[in-house]
């Protein structure tokens, strides 16, 4: 996947969006052809971790540059570089405003170091090469079995329900919803009232998830050159999918809330589509809770970038009763062992075993805040339609974001993760980068 040059830079910002997210070519801007004439600016990156940070996702908010940028306009880019070389540089627009809002771009940092970044203002972007490490799509099944395009936005029927495969070998949606991926992991959603997260395993680094599952002879639940499908999901959350508990009166009554059902609309949008990060949102409007209290609205915007073992979650809720929680998890069908740690700055939710469908070692995790944090059960402690899930329970207000993030750690992807004692160290130290961000002046 490779770039084109783009000789127009108020075109630019349209041509990345059609040419990303094709996910057939990506647009790198990095700025080489026209430099304004003036010095390099700076930009420094601080490592407040003792730890290593393996291909750390570095962001640059318009706004904090153009603080230090007088220059810069809403037509410019900006070259990114070190030591004189260049950067593979993302520029997302989160708003739809035609204008990007973030420069994001991948950096390996040693433990506390500091690192001097030369910015460059450019009106003319040029291409590269660049290796693809994000990707996030969702495509509709056309007339003749195949799929189209990758949709931007689209709203999912009310109550959709799921697709019957002994009636039609495809679904409606290619792997039946959204997905999402990177160099290490991909993840899909169930686009119907499950509302459940789907987890792949891979075993390449490569970019898979438009062709996965477009024939229905090639079973993603068999071992391919890729990877395959790994998780058993049933009734459960799967991969961190989430839901409400919301407290009520008569406590006889379905306290836990699967978002995706009895909701007026569900919709899709796509906000970045790599080659360093890809992020989308669920907006789940007027989600009717129960009887007596007011629909509620939750937005999730999930996001993944190169080099990591999990996605980012970020949900915030509109409308949120008194008492309102926050819930995802983990599936539990087999005899894994599950541990909760509690420190003062995270909670951490993980099993280990042999628990992929594959039936070889899998570590499944759910990682936030402590802040937030309020506890793990099982889920047949309450009465609901969600079973067969340990639950991580995080508090929340309208309006106010709660973030976690789900890993997922399978032998195939890495040997290293059959030995529970590191992955027990691993989880821990992206706990610990995870609570000690980049400083950035």
């Amino acid at each position: 996947m490779y770039t084109q040059l783009i000789q127009s830079p108020v075109k630019c910002t349209q041509a990345i969006k059609t040419v990303s997210r094709s996910g057939l070519l990506l647009l790198l801007l990095v700025c080489a052809v026209s430099v304004q004439a003036m010095p390099p600016y700076r930009v420094t990156v601080k490592n407040n971790s003792g730890l290593n940070r393996i291909e750390e996702l570095v962001i640059l908010k318009r706004a904090f540059l153009q603080k230090k940028i007088k220059e810069l306009s809403t037509k410019n880019f900006v070259l990114i570089k070190h030591h004189g070389q260049p950067l593979v540089v993302q520029y997302d627009d989160l708003n739809n405003d035609g204008i990007w809002d973030e420069a994001v771009f991948l950096y390996t940092f040693k433990p506390f170091e500091t690192v001097n970044f030369a910015v460059v203002v450019s009106d003319k972007p040029a291409a590269i090469k660049a290796v693809v490490k994000a990707h996030v799509r969702h495509k509709h099944k056309l007339n003749d079995n195949s799929f189209g395009e990758n949709v931007i936005t689209d709203t999912m029927p009310y109550n959709n329900q799921p697709t019957d495969f002994t009636r039609q070998k495809l679904p409606p949606y290619l792997t039946e919803g959204p997905a999402w991926e990177n160099d290490k992991v991909g993840f899909r959603k169930y686009f119907d009232v499950r509302n459940a997260n789907d987890l792949w395993g891979k075993t390449t680094d490569k970019m898979v998830m438009d062709f996965v599952g477009a024939n229905p002879d090639s079973v993603y639940h068999h071992l391919s050159w890729w990877g395959m499908d790994i998780l058993k999901v049933g009734r459960s959350l799967g991969a961190g999918a989430i839901a409400l508990r919301i407290p009520l009166k008569d406590r006889k009554k379905d306290t836990l809330l699967r978002l995706g059902n009895n909701t007026r609309k569900i919709i899709y949008h796509s906000l970045a589509d790599g080659p360093v990060r890809a992020m989308f949102t669920i907006t789940y409007s007027d989600c009717n809770v129960a009887a007596g209290i007011e629909p509620v609205t939750v937005v999730e915007k999930i996001s993944i970038w190169g080099g990591q073992y999990f996605y980012k979650n970020e949900v915030e809720i509109k409308n949120a009763p008194n008492g309102a929680e926050l819930v995802t998890g983990i599936p539990d069908f087999y005899n894994c062992s599950v541990d909760v740690v509690q420190k003062k700055s995270f909670a951490l939710l993980y099993s280990f075993g042999r628990q992929s469908e594959h039936n070889d070692t899998l570590t499944l995790a759910v990682m936030a805040p402590s802040k937030n944090f309020i506890k793990v059960n099982k889920a047949q402690e309450e009465y609901s339609d969600i079973s067969n899930a340990y639950l991580f329970h995080q508090s929340m207000e309208s309006g106010i974001p709660v973030t976690y993030s789900f890993f997922s750690l399978w032998q195939l992807t890495d040997k290293h993760f059959t030995d529970k004692q590191k992955v027990r160290i691993f989880l821990e130290q992206q706990a610990d980068l995870m609570q000690s961000p980049l400083s950035i002046k």
